[in-house]
């Protein structure tokens, strides 16, 4: 019999994940000590491994998983306190160790390589850095805060933001020392027509100058640090959040999963709106804001009833602004609903661009993307015509401003109430406090802008995901193999009609079974509710007799070798299409894997193996190659359970007969295999068929008292 080298995290040991991963099996000894288990894959899934491992920066997140807080600190080992024991600590080969107490209370290290050594902290101090990870176990809410959590989960952008508000606060201070410097310029120039000009004080007026241009090199330095601060911000908020978000995509339930892909691309991408608006200028402007009282209070200081202009003109300003919003609000939210159409028209034609080409069907796509273009650029030009003119009036109102403090300031002047210096300073300082509320009127087009955006995000944050948070899934690690279906049905989101209906029967380990039925019978469906990328909408299935809603999606699918009907293949090569799910396999296993499946046929007649790129799609294999990439991908973790929707459709006769050859080979009391299938030949893999008709189970037994039955018309009792 030909066996692959077992290397499946469900029968992998922890000193083997240890070996190649030893901060991740150190969190998995530590979700075992907490009391909530994890496996490796449910730990790792979807997060961003570097060369196949768990990093210290990702450990946090990993760890989340566990309901467990993790922090990076540096710290010498004698000044970890014992109340925070256990810990991680990060050996200078970078290696990871865990801290525990032994049962007499003492200090000792445990290496998940040798998980039942305990070792003397004195045997490897020398090898030990400084970094440390303090794990804790977090707080488990009840049902009775649930509206709590709720709120919390809206509160998703801003919980990132306030992460990051001691570096805004650095912000807040640059931008009050900004401010308070733009009183310089205002007063220098009052003094030097005042005092210096009148009296002819030239080195008074020097004087001054050189401590003007002190404070202008202290306020570029200041605005240098102001935006590197705020470029920070963006950084770290923009690297939590785009991981946040393409998380919560990737993770999406099936059920729930927004139907269009563009438009879904379209809602990810404009979360970048949101953030500019509430991390840059906004900012900015809000800091800016308060010193608009403090400029008119200096101009009253100098200028007295002049104080009067600004201060009437701010609300005309706002007032206008605002009443410019409500058509600002209709256009921004159409624009946003073009900008999705235009993204779900573009993916949909580049993923089926061979069909477009085949079928004629580029008129068809010019003329629906030209019309959006067309509508949607009427719409950007009402837009930009509204913003433009509030931008104007607002100017206008500012510039009219200017020349009234002018000619109020001369008839003071004339009066002696008002000096040549101190109108030009109120002037300046007029300008000064009007600025920001220009500002304002444009920023309520970008708020509403962002608002629409953060709208949008915060409804896919929401979304249904695969793995729930308040769950406390069951760890079954080693899933043996017997799969049993009560009473099941099942029909896609927004259809009535059910795909599968009453669905009963049972699968016992290392039976090899068939399914099989026309056209759009269900049977797709059914290999899809068994991989829980869809639940039942009624009934329930048992996995080794436990309901499947129970176990972890990422353990349940990692122990399931699964072929698609439709293979898509990453960009890539061959090798890191067929371990993309294997992180800790090695060359044996690859290669005894991809025998299995044939891929070998082809990859030793090329120069470059299994380096070879299969292109976008796995365009640049046969749809055989494919299948044979995907079967191999399927059997390299050696999964007790394979299911394989027409594995071999798209082979022909004499590489579907090896194909088989091997698999029997291969194939032990110990696999569970369902193959879903329209060929007769590939029935030679199993000894039982279910029939399914309309979504329901017509038939189910013996291969041979099926196919008879089919021939003859009788009915087949169930076993």
């Amino acid at each position: 019999m030909t066996t692959l080298r077992t290397r499946s995290w469900s029968h992998i040991d922890l000193s083997e994940v240890a070996k190649n991963d030893s901060l991740l099996a150190c969190l998995v000894l530590l979700t075992r000590y907490y009391q909530n288990p994890f496996s490796p894959p449910s730990l790792i899934a979807r997060l961003p491994l570097v060369n196949n491992q768990l990093s210290i920066d990702i450990f946090p997140r990993a760890a989340a998983r566990a309901s467990l807080d993790a922090e990076v600190r540096t710290l010498k080992l004698e000044q970890i306190d014992d109340a925070n024991i256990p810990v991680v600590l990060i050996k200078k080969n970078n290696e990871a160790v865990l801290l525990i107490h032994d049962d007499d209370g003492k200090r000792i290290i445990l290496d998940p390589k040798q998980p039942d050594v305990q070792i003397d902290i004195s045997q490897i101090i020398n090898e030990l850095s400084e970094q440390v990870i303090f794990v804790e176990q977090q707080f488990k809410h009840t049902t009775r805060s649930q509206e709590t959590l709720a709120k919390e989960q809206k509160n998703w952008f801003w919980k990132v933001i306030i992460k990051s508000w001691p570096l805004y606060s650095e912000v807040l201070v640059a931008s009050l020392l900004v401010n308070i410097f733009a009183l310089v310029i205002p007063l220098f120039t009052m003094n030097v027509y005042d005092r210096v000009v009148p009296n002819h004080a030239i080195e008074t007026m020097w004087v001054l100058a050189s401590g003007v241009v002190l404070v202008f090199v202290f306020d570029m330095l200041l605005k240098s640090l102001r935006s590197y601060f705020i470029d920070v911000a963006n950084k770290h908020s923009d690297k939590e959040l785009s991981a946040a978000i393409f998380q919560q995509v990737l993770g999406l339930s099936m059920t729930t999963r927004p139907r269009s892909v563009g438009s879904l691309a379209n809602t990810v991408q404009s979360f970048e709106i949101f953030r500019d608006f509430i991390t840059s200028t906004t900012m900015t402007v809000l800091v800016d804001l308060p010193f608009v009282f403090i400029f008119l209070f200096v101009v009253y200081l100098i200028g007295g009833s002049l104080f009067w202009i600004p201060f009437l003109v701010l609300p005309v300003i706002f007032l206008i602004g605002l009443l410019l919003q409500w058509p600002l609000i209709q256009l921004t939210r159409k624009s946003y609903q073009y900008s999705a159409e235009k993204q779900a028209t573009l993916f949909e034609s580049l993923a089926t661009i061979e069909t477009v080409k085949t079928t004629g069907a580029e008129s068809v796509l010019q003329s629906r993307w030209e019309r959006i273009i067309n509508e949607a650029s009427k719409n950007s030009m009402q837009l930009h015509f509204v913003a433009n003119t509030s931008i104007s009036i607002t100017n206008l109102a500012q510039q009219l401003a200017t020349i009234a403090m002018v000619i109020a300031g001369v008839y003071m002047i004339s009066e002696g109430e008002l000096t040549t210096g101190g109108l030009i300073a109120c002037t300046i300082l007029t300008g000064r406090a009007l600025a920001p509320m220009a500002q304002v009127s444009t920023l309520f087009t970008r708020y509403f802008q962002s608002v629409n955006a953060l709208n949008s995000l915060n409804k896919v944050m929401q979304l249904e995901t695969d793995i729930t948070e308040d769950v406390r899934y069951l760890h079954r690690p080693a899933l043996k193999g017997e799969v049993e279906f009560k009473q099941v049905s099942f029909h896609y989101m927004d259809e009535e009609i059910n795909v599968l209906q009453n669905l009963n029967f049972k699968i016992n380990v290392g039976e090899r079974v068939a399914i099989i039925g026309r056209v759009g019978s269900g049977k797709s469906t059914l290999g899809k509710l068994i991989l829980k990328l869809y639940l039942p909408t009624e009934g329930t299935i048992l996995l080794d007799g436990t309901d499947y809603k129970q176990i972890n999606p990422d353990d349940l699918r990692q122990q399931i070798g699964y072929v698609p009907q439709d293979v898509v293949l990453f960009y890539g090569s061959i090798r890191d299409n067929i371990c993309v799910g294997a992180p800790f396999v090695n060359d044996s296993t690859l290669l005894k894997a991809a025998e299995i499946a044939g891929v070998t046929n082809f990859t030793n007649n090329h120069p470059k193996g299994f380096d070879r790129q299969v292109g976008e799609k796995g365009a640049e294999l046969s749809g055989g190659q494919r299948q044979s990439v995907a079967l191999a991908r399927a059997l390299i973790m050696s999964p007790n359970i394979l299911l394989l929707d027409e594995p071999t459709s798209a082979m022909d006769d004499n590489n579907e007969k090896q194909i088989k050859k091997r698999l029997n080979e291969y194939l032990s009391n110990d696999h569970t295999l369902i193959l879903v299938t329209h060929k007769i030949s590939m029935l030679e893999l199993v000894n039982r068929i279910i029939v399914l008709e309309n979504g329901k189970v017509i038939a189910d037994g013996n291969k041979e008292a099926v196919l008879n039955a089919l021939r003859t018309g009788v009915a087949v009792r169930k076993p």
